[in-house]
């Protein structure tokens, strides 16, 4: 018997990271033992919590980096995005930021008929997107392309 560390006892279907850190995901979550004990755990989709343990490994010296991101199915670079948002911002900076938009879009259909107006009475983009105050992509995405479609005409076709 090893004298100073408890014999590893891994769960089934655990992926070891190391002789004494096993991890076990499926739908009902996941969880990180430490010598056959659980020590973290988390619901399915909780995202931080899942990074917040595996940060938490490296800190404690449970694991190595390496070791987290291959057991964690990440890339050691994504382990290390984790590890500085959480040293700069704590627990709240692994909670996943909103993609996308993140405020309405300028192009609501009463902009959209105006810029459908102006481009009728033969002005340019950039008339156009000075008077609306947009940008001048903007003004082409709310017109479906520049120079806009006629009426009738066949769909442009991207390149």
């Amino acid at each position: 018997m090893r004298k100073g560390r408890p014999l590893p006892i891994p769960p089934a279907g655990s992926v070891a990271l190391n002789p004494g850190v096993h991890l076990v995901e499926n739908d009902a979550g996941g969880v990180v033992f430490l010598w056959g004990m659980a020590a973290w755990c988390w619901e399915p989709g909780d995202a931080a919590a899942r990074r917040l343990a595996a940060v938490q490994l490296v800190e404690t010296g449970a694991a190595t980096p390496s070791e987290v991101a291959t057991g964690f199915g990440v890339t050691y670079e994504s382990f290390r995005r984790w590890h500085n948002s959480w040293s700069s911002s704590g627990a709240e900076g692994l909670v996943a930021k909103k993609m996308g938009p993140k405020r309405a879009s300028k192009l609501t259909e009463e902009v959209r008929q105006k810029l459908r107006e102006l481009a009728a009475n033969k002005m340019g983009l950039l008339a156009i997107s000075r008077e609306v105050g947009l940008d001048p992509s903007t003004v082409r995405r709310g017109l479906g392309g520049w120079p806009p479609q006629r009426e009738g005409a066949a769909p442009r076709v991207p390149k």
